[in-house]
């Protein structure tokens, strides 16, 4: 399964025909005007064009989590 999300200034079916050609799974995504969600070890920001995270599990067992930023995203995102 690809998560994708991008920058309005891309176009949406080009980005899903583009990543189509290259992954033969699911996909699911959204767009955002003021850029692609990025989180690294020190900041969390919007400044990316396009974001792709990739999950495989061959028995497709998927779970979801949320957690509130707050100042330490890492942490957030261990906590969800």
């Amino acid at each position: 399964m690809l998560i994708i999300g991008f920058n309005t200034d891309l176009d949406a079916r080009g980005v899903v025909k583009t990543l189509e050609q290259h992954f033969n799974c699911p996909m699911i995504g959204g767009s955002s005007c003021k850029g692609a969600l990025h989180v690294s070890k020190a900041i969390a920001s919007a400044q990316s064009r396009l974001v792709v995270m990739a999950i495989e599990d061959s028995e497709g067992a998927y779970g979801v989590g949320h957690h509130n930023v707050g100042e330490e995203p890492s942490s957030a995102a261990q906590k969800a």
